[in-house]
């Protein structure tokens, strides 16, 4: 109760400045919190050694009541995502892990091409997961070329049997970084770097035994603008279509993991070299990044120190 009373209040404080009409229409969302009483109480426990750690704001514990991953979720929906999310989160990644990825991010592949560093971290968005509560950034030479967004949700929440899936709801490149973005592809086989970010989400799922990456479509997707549709069409749909997925009732796509690749055959021969070329890319850089997370952060993980070897700042489990 304490939680929901000082989360109503952080609502009211927070847009203390904005119109009276806007001050009312985030109370009533406050509101909404007692009709999910018992979740919400449920996720406040979930969230509260992340906040306590210094690793979330205030906002997360009720970002579920904005909007939030999709057009499509119910509020439930997105209660029960955010709360499986850091759940799963709390359970499989290790406090000096979890310290990285809400810090500085944690550099899960990198690779150097000439004068050129790049590499991919897996990042934290808060406090602004409205869009995805995790990112696996592309970078070169420091800078972050391309962002996937994606949480950790049942399938349940979209019609699948797997108990735990990855859903990507963002993707997004640098502004006025096309040269750059150019430039990287070229260096790996002509593979844009989302294309080799989903390859690094591959990874990291197998990794944790996660079998289904569903994508968001344009029609669900949070930033969608009618007035922008082909670059949406792009990144959104056309994107997910290069792959063997399946659209869902939904109306996003289903793509089962290992990701599947055309037949050999069906691709004309005077491509094929290249074709197979690209696959091999890919599936190094899927490779490399399941390897970093099985040996260097799930084994880890098995390791208890005695809280006597953990300073005190740090003592504090997320």
């Amino acid at each position: 109760m304490y939680a929901l009373i000082r989360n109503t209040k952080y609502v009211i404080w927070n847009y203390r400045k904005e119109t009276f009409s806007s001050l009312i229409s985030y109370y009533s969302r406050g509101l909404k919190i007692f009709f999910y009483l018992t979740g919400h109480i449920k996720l406040s426990k979930i969230l509260k050694p992340f906040h306590t750690s210094g690793f979330i704001s205030p906002k997360i514990f009720y970002i579920y009541l904005f909007k939030y991953l999709s057009n499509r979720l119910s509020t439930k929906d997105k209660l029960d995502i955010l709360t499986n999310h850091y759940a799963f989160f709390k359970k499989n990644f290790p406090y000096h892990i979890l310290k990285s990825i809400f810090s500085g991010g944690l550099k899960c592949w990198s690779e150097v091409k000439g004068k050129d560093v790049f590499e991919m971290r897996l990042q934290t968005t808060t406090p602004y997961e409205n869009e995805g509560s995790l990112s696996m950034l592309f970078n070169m030479n420091g800078v972050t070329l391309y962002r996937i967004a994606f949480t950790f949700s049942s399938g349940e929440s979209f019609g699948v049997l797997d108990n735990q899936i990855i859903y990507i709801t963002r993707i997004q490149g640098m502004k006025g970084g096309l040269d750059e973005i150019s430039k990287s592809s070229k260096y790996f086989s002509d593979i844009t770097p989302p294309v080799l970010l989903v390859s690094a989400i591959e990874g990291l799922a197998l990794s944790l035994g996660i079998k289904t990456v569903i994508g968001i479509s344009l029609e669900n997707q949070l930033s969608y603008l009618v007035s922008d549709e082909y670059s949406f069409q792009k990144n959104y749909n056309e994107f997910w279509k290069t792959y063997e997925s399946v659209k869902i009732y939904s109306g996003d796509y289903l793509l089962p993991l290992p990701l599947q690749h055309k037949g050999i055959a069906l691709i004309k021969s005077k491509h094929r070299s290249r074709a197979l070329n690209k696959r091999k890319v890919r599936q190094d850089v899927s490779r490399k990044v399941y390897s970093f997370f099985v040996s260097e952060v799930f084994t880890a993980k098995r390791i208890r120190l005695s809280p006597l070897r953990v300073v005190p700042e740090l003592r504090a489990t997320a």
